[in-house]
């Protein structure tokens, strides 16, 4: 089977039941009608951790709310689904008396894991070492590294590697930017693979390239910013990754909750985006560096938009106005003249997927 949908879902952080309700009523009845409209595919899930937010008596509602997804579904595991009451196993010297990963290792099996589907071989990490308390480091532990290379010692090199972990590995519009710690000692074991990381905890949107071989996804959140309404704090709406694998060939889009599969940006119109009152601004949340941006006036070619960094204005207003100091990288401006009378955005993805917008202003 060498064609299929892997759909990767980052931070649901259900904490209680008013919050697990928004994730029952709007994230899976979305997933599942991808899912519906991908029956003809073998469908993969994958939960990147935080999978609740340090309440363990809700794994198994949410255990059960993605059972029936039309999806194959595996989890790992994050920061806040560790029990608060306990240190990580390797950290415990009597694991008898309990230990963070207890609740987790109950409802849904081992935090490392490997599985192949297609030509793909899929792993799944744990990259927090948890102090208890909610107190923890991103990184990976030796045993973590050692069972990843002998895990790897199977892989023939140069084979396609999904590999799934909570905090990210190479995140830098942030200091730190919640990347694990020893991320350099993961890279060397991964340069002889073709490589795609997916990893979620930042709860904003950001794609990197580490190494040539190595393209890390880390993706919007499922419950946004902490279900405090329909966006992450970079402007990326709640949602999750759709991937499609053909062989060799990989290929992905992000999906926005409750919205169609085509929207990829935000558009504001002048005056709409508080810092830049003049401009019409671009949110491109899924952007790498092989996005081409380019804007029309009345009809009229005017080149390619201007990359800025700021806050995005869509969350900002979410959380009326409190700012936070997170200036994302995957917004584009462009000023119109005076007398326009409309402004076209035409947005080309790396797979020459064209997405676009109008406004009249």
């Amino acid at each position: 089977m060498d064609e299929f949908v892997y759909i990767v879902l980052s931070d649901p952080q259900v904490r209680n039941e008013k919050q697990l309700d928004r994730f029952r009523t709007e994230t899976v009845p979305d997933l599942k009608q991808t899912a519906d409209s991908l029956k003809n595919f073998e469908i993969v899930g994958m939960g990147l951790g935080d999978l609740v937010w340090d309440a363990m008596n809700l794994y198994a509602p949410y255990r059960q709310a993605v059972s029936n997804l039309g999806m194959t579904m595996f989890q790992l595991m994050g920061n806040h689904d560790f029990n608060l009451l306990y240190k990580s196993i390797t950290q415990t010297d009597h694991p008898a008396d309990g230990y963070g990963e207890q609740n987790y290792y109950q409802s849904f099996g081992p935090a490392n894991y490997s599985f192949n589907i297609g030509k793909v071989h899929v792993i799944a990490m744990k990259d927090i070492d948890y102090d208890g308390n909610k107190k923890y480091t991103e990184r990976f532990t030796p045993e973590d590294l050692d069972w990843l290379r002998k895990d790897l010692s199977y892989v023939p090199k140069g084979n396609i590697v999904f590999l799934n972990v909570h905090a990210p590995v190479a995140n830098n519009t942030v200091a730190a930017g919640g990347n694990a710690r020893n991320a350099n000692a993961l890279f060397q074991l991964l340069r002889p693979y073709q490589v795609h990381i997916f990893s979620g905890h930042t709860h904003f949107y950001e794609n990197q390239l580490p190494a040539p071989t190595i393209y890390e996804h880390n993706i919007g959140a499922a419950c946004g910013a902490w279900w405090a309404g329909h966006v992450n704090r970079c402007g990326a709406p709640n949602g999750y990754l759709v991937v499609q694998v053909k062989g060799d060939d990989v290929k992905w889009r992000y999906k926005a909750t409750g919205c169609s599969p085509d929207y990829q940006f935000r558009l504001y119109q002048p005056g709409e985006f508080e810092s830049q009152k003049d401009y019409v601004v671009a949110n491109i949340w899924d952007w790498d560096w092989t996005y081409t941006v380019n804007w029309y006036e009345d009809g009229v070619l005017k080149g390619a938009m201007q990359a800025f960094d700021d806050e995005d204005q869509d969350y900002i207003n979410m959380v009326k106005g409190k700012k936070t100091g997170y200036r994302t990288r995957h917004l584009f401006r462009a000023q119109p003249s005076k007398d326009a009378k409309s402004v076209k955005v035409v947005v080309k993805n790396r797979f020459g997927e064209i997405f676009t917008e109008e406004i009249k202003l």
